[in-house]
C-alpha cells in the first residue's frame, strides 16, 4: 500500500502566496524540495517534504 501523500503545483502555490517562477527558482537552486513528475505537464511536492522545508524555514 502506498501512502505517498502529494500535493499539486497549483495547490502549494496558493498555500506559499508565491509565483510558479519563484517555486522552480527555488526547486534549481536547491532551497526546495525537488518535485514528482506525475506526467508530462504535472508536477507535485511530497507533502512531508514541503512540510519538513516549512518547520526549516520557521526556525
Amino acid at each position: 500500500m502506498n501512502n505517498l501523500q502529494v500535493i499539486r503545483t497549483p495547490d502549494l502555490l496558493k498555500q506559499l502566496c508565491i509565483s510558479r517562477i519563484t517555486l522552480w527558482r527555488w526547486c534549481r537552486e536547491g532551497k526546495f524540495p525537488q518535485p514528482l513528475k506525475a506526467n508530462s505537464k504535472a508536477f507535485g511536492f511530497r507533502v512531508k517534504d514541503v512540510e519538513a522545508w516549512m518547520d526549516g524555514q520557521k526556525k
